[in-house]
C-alpha cells in the first residue's frame, strides 16, 4: 500500500503526467486494484502482455516503439 500512496504523490507533485502500464494479465490485474484513481487517470496506455521470454534487444525495440506511438514530449 505504501507504494500505491507514493504513486500517487509523486503524480501530485508534478513528476509525470502520463503513464503506461505494461505487465503480464494477472499482475496488469493486481496492479489495477492497487492504483488510485488519481494514477489511473494518469495512464495513457495499457498494455496486457508477458514480454518476460523475449531477448533483451527486441524487448528493447517493443518498448522504444510503445513509447514513441503512446507518449508525446
Amino acid at each position: 500500500m505504501q507504494k500505491k500512496w507514493r504513486l500517487s504523490g509523486t503524480s501530485q507533485q508534478h513528476k509525470y503526467t502520463t503513464l503506461i502500464a505494461r505487465a503480464a494479465p494477472h499482475f496488469h490485474g493486481l496492479l489495477n486494484q492497487e492504483f488510485s484513481d488519481h494514477v489511473k487517470n494518469k495512464i495513457t496506455y495499457e498494455l496486457q502482455k508477458d514480454y518476460v521470454p523475449l531477448p533483451q534487444d527486441e524487448l528493447e525495440k517493443v518498448l522504444e516503439k510503445i513509447v514513441k506511438d503512446h507518449v508525446k514530449i
